[in-house]
């Protein structure tokens, strides 16, 4: 069922929520198709790499790649970390991954609740697998993701208390 082209369409953007899974995996057709959809001056936050190890999927041992994709679930933009294999074969989100998001799921209304308890819409395939959308990206053209790299110290974070007009922390820690 799993490596069935139907499933694959269905699942392009989305990834199939699978406990059963212990290592995030997509196919690398599923993941070129993935990339032609994430804005293009995103596209440079792709890491790909080669695993230093082997690791069985399916049976079979091999050398897999490693991509990390970027993931926009509901209003967060996030990082996915997935083992790449030949041929079809859906994002499967492992369960560890979702462990890592915090994700619960609702399966009577079919919703989860991701990362910061932001509730999403999860939809169905035909075959009975739950979607969670990583691909809609709403990012407006201009707008680029800035990483921090340093740790604040309290003489900064009172500054940026008072130039946004002594806002509260939920506020501050949202703007940074």
């Amino acid at each position: 069922v799993m490596l069935s082209g139907k499933l694959v369409e269905e699942s392009l953007g989305k990834a199939i929520l699978d406990s059963g899974c212990t290592t995030t995996v997509a196919g690398e057709n599923w993941v070129q198709e993935y990339m032609k959809n994430v804005p293009v001056h995103l596209q440079k936050h792709l890491i790909k790499k080669t695993t230093s190890s082997s690791v069985v999927f399916g049976g079979e041992e091999g050398i897999f790649q490693v991509f990390t994709i970027l993931a926009q679930i509901g209003d967060n933009i996030c990082f996915i970390n997935t083992l790449v294999i030949e041929g079809k074969l859906p994002l499967l989100l492992s369960i560890n991954s979702m462990s890592k998001a915090s994700v619960v799921i609702d399966f009577k209304m079919r919703t989860a609740k991701v990362m910061s308890g932001v509730t999403v819409n999860l939809s169905t395939s035909s075959t009975g697998h739950l979607l969670l959308d990583i691909g809609r990206f709403q990012l407006s053209p201009v707008v680029d993701l800035c990483f921090v790299t340093q740790t604040l110290n309290r003489d900064q974070i009172c500054k940026l208390h008072k130039q946004s007009s002594h806002c509260s922390s939920g506020k501050l820690k949202s703007l940074i």
